[in-house]
């Protein structure tokens, strides 16, 4: 029971303490990069699965007035919560993969984040370190359809359509 608390609570600290130093850069006009996001949203739900399977080990320890049937029941609701979190993690990781790049782009150093699932797009944020960068998009990039990343290629392909963007996120110049 005790660790079950432990890993209730370690949980919920984890989530609140990484969406509010998220909100908190917001306000600085950053934003994590897309690697630390996955981290952290792996990592949750390592946690949530650890805290279900501290429930199930206490669901079975329990015995004094729990019959066989609300155990066995229980025990199924939470295995059964334990495979569609790890399928729909599995399944939301794979979907949400943004390749990242550092990249220089006209003498500044940017972050190129790749969108390569029906339609190629790179978008270019300012580059602040490794863990951070900044929120508004500078330029963004249009390769067509496909689902390639065109940083990977031996020669990185010429864009279809390039729109850039001023400090206020609106679209100053469109080259197609």
């Amino acid at each position: 029971m005790r660790f079950m608390l432990i890993s209730l609570a370690s949980t919920v600290a984890f989530i609140v303490l990484f969406l509010s130093s998220a909100w908190m850069l917001g306000g600085f006009e950053l934003a994590f990069r897309s690697w630390v996001w996955t981290t952290a949203i792996a990592l949750s739900v390592i946690l949530v699965i650890t805290f279900l399977i501290s429930c199930i080990v206490s669901l079975q320890r329990y015995k004094q007035s729990a019959s066989l049937l609300i155990r066995l029941i229980g025990t199924t609701v939470l295995s059964a919560s334990i495979l569609l979190l790890l399928f729909f993690g599995a399944f939301g990781t794979i979907f949400s993969t943004k390749p990242e790049h550092i990249v220089d782009r006209n003498g500044v150093k940017m972050v190129a984040v790749v969108t390569a699932w029906l339609d190629v797009d790179v978008d270019y944020y300012e580059h602040k370190n490794w863990l951070v960068h900044g929120k508004k998009v500078l330029i963004s990039e249009w390769y067509g359809s496909g689902g390639y990343d065109p940083f990977t290629r031996e020669s990185v392909p010429a864009p279809v359509r390039i729109i850039y963007y001023d400090e206020n996120g609106k679209s100053i110049k469109s080259i197609k």
